[in-house]
Order: C-alpha cells, then sequence, then structure tokens
C-alpha cells in the first residue's frame, strides 16, 4: 500500500514542489526540505483521502461512499481490517465481484466499528507532526503558514465529513 502511494501521490507532489523550489532559485538545502515537507504531505492527502470514502455521505463526496471498495482498491484502512478478528468475514463478503451496495456497506461499517479509520488518521497525523517539523526549519516566506496549515486542513475535512448530515 505504501510503495503505491509513495510512488503516485507521494512522488507527484513532492517533484511539484521540488520544481517550483528550484524554479524560485531557493537554496539546495529548502529545496530538499520541501521536498521532505511534500513528500509527508503526499502520503497525508492519500491517507486522509482513503479515510474519507469511508466515512463521508455520497453528498459530501460527490461521489458514493465506499467508491474504492466497489472499485476493488484495497486502501489502508481495509488492509488493516482483514488482519483483525473481522477479516475473514470481510474476505467473505468481497469473495464475488462487483460489489453489491450492501457489501460495500457491510464492509464499511466492519472497518469503522474496528477503529480502522482512526488508525490511519492516527498515521496521517504523526505524518503532519513530522511534516511540520521539517517546515520549522525553513526560513519564514509567504507560504510557510498556509504550508503549515494543508496537513491539518486535510485531516480536518475527515472530520467535517464525519459530523456532515
Amino acid at each position: 500500500y505504501f510503495r503505491v502511494v509513495e510512488m503516485k501521490t507521494a512522488s507527484l507532489i513532492r517533484a511539484s514542489a521540488r520544481v517550483g523550489a528550484m524554479a524560485a532559485d531557493a537554496t539546495p538545502e529548502v529545496i530538499e526540505a520541501l521536498s521532505s515537507w511534500a513528500w509527508e504531505l503526499g502520503i497525508i492527502f492519500q491517507l486522509t483521502d482513503d479515510a474519507l470514502d469511508l466515512v463521508a455521505t455520497d453528498e459530501y463526496l460527490g461521489k458514493p461512499a465506499g467508491s474504492d471498495i466497489g472499485e476493488g482498491k484495497f486502501t489502508l484502512p481495509l488492509l488493516y481490517a482483514l488482519g483483525d478478528s473481522h477479516g475473514d468475514q470481510i474476505r467473505t463478503r468481497l469473495a464475488t465481484r462487483p460489489y453489491g451496495s450492501d457489501t460495500i456497506a457491510d464492509v464499511i461499517e466492519l472497518i469503522r466499528s474496528g477503529g480502522h479509520v482512526d488508525r490511519v488518521l492516527d498515521e496521517a497525523a504523526a505524518r503532519a507532526h513530522t511534516a511540520g517539523k521539517v517546515l520549522e526549519d525553513l526560513p519564514r516566506m509567504p507560504a510557510t503558514d498556509v504550508m503549515f496549515e494543508l496537513a491539518d486542513y486535510l485531516l480536518g475535512q475527515v472530520q467535517r465529513a464525519r459530523t456532515s448530515p
């Protein structure tokens, strides 16, 4: 899972930050720091996106909740759930594709009730802390405050989705 996230989302966001820093003639130290921060932000983005798919309503997402499961994407919360006491039950429910809406809803409930969304959010929060530490070493610049807030914004999106009607 992490290898896919790193090669997909994290590397794209890191490359974007790196090229932007290089285009702005940043020092090598700033380029490396921004690259490290963006790497973590990319992983945070994917973790929170995966959590949103399991806690938000269709209206909040603008697409069906659980669409990752419906598409056969086994995201981190689902992988964690497969390793717990409900793993066999989930495997049985996902043994035959395509998955119906009842199957997806049942699997989402097992993931939520097992605390696996929270586990993923804890991972994202730890990475947000790491990303923030990297930013502390950067010289203050106009974008720094926004950069500090991005990880919190992503985590907040999940909390807002959880409390949205």
